[in-house]
């Protein structure tokens, strides 16, 4: 929706199609075996194909899950070569609390399978790390401190954008509406309850979305050489 919704707001507008699957805290070998997934890679004549997978596991299982996340990957590869279209790898942000695998070590993984399989890794919670780093009391998370807020969302876009359209796109034109998880990707029962309470009526003015581009673009350019070596 997002990524769709920028690429028309560009001067000159473009248009994508996207779509998606999701289930609430799945991994990617679970939504390997729920059938509307590999059906939508089969049925939707895509380009890319874009495939995430939080890696937050406890730190003792984290051999397991990285196998784990490694054998999916291929999995999915697989199917998405036999409709011609390429796989990108989506590395997520990690969350604010309960962090068992360090970004450095999630990154690691997805630049390990996306080099055996030649697939196209976009950096965002590398991307997510920059941003915190240059701009501290910049929060890109609602009140859970696991999902996006509307400048997470932008960065997240924006990073997609220009990873896939190249460096001629524009982002910052772009203003997200308020996000928010939907009841059934919520973390908690009272998560859910309390979403007037997390609900962010925010706009991001120019100047923040002028510098959330300038990181989306150093991290995929940093991911372009990093991918290069």
């Amino acid at each position: 929706m997002h990524l769709a919704a920028m690429a028309a707001s560009d001067n000159p507008p473009l248009k994508l199609e996207t779509d998606s699957v999701t289930l609430g805290g799945a991994s990617l070998t679970e939504l390997w075996e729920y059938s509307d997934t590999v059906e939508a890679i089969r049925d939707g004549h895509w380009d890319i194909v874009v495939l995430l997978e939080f890696l937050q596991g406890a730190r003792d299982t984290w051999p397991q899950e990285r196998e784990q996340f490694f054998t999916a990957v291929r999995k999915f590869d697989q199917e998405i070569r036999q409709t011609k279209a390429k796989t990108a790898l989506f590395m997520p942000w990690v969350f604010k609390m309960n962090v068992a695998i360090p970004m450095d070590d999630a990154a690691a993984a997805y630049e390990e399978i996306g080099n055996e399989l030649d697939a196209k890794v976009i950096p965002v919670g590398l991307a997510w790390q920059q941003a915190a780093s240059q701009r501290p009391a910049l929060d890109l998370y609602i009140a859970d401190g696991t999902h996006p807020n509307i400048m997470g969302t932008f960065l997240t876009t924006c990073m997609h954008y220009v990873a896939f359209m190249g460096s001629s796109v524009h982002c910052a034109q772009y203003q997200p509406e308020s996000v928010l998880p939907s009841p059934d990707t919520a973390s908690s029962k009272a998560m859910a309850r309390d979403m007037d309470r997390l609900r962010q009526t925010y706009v991001i003015p120019a100047e923040e979305r002028a510098f959330l581009e300038k990181i989306a673009r150093e991290a995929i350019a940093a991911q372009a050489e990093t991918d290069q070596r």
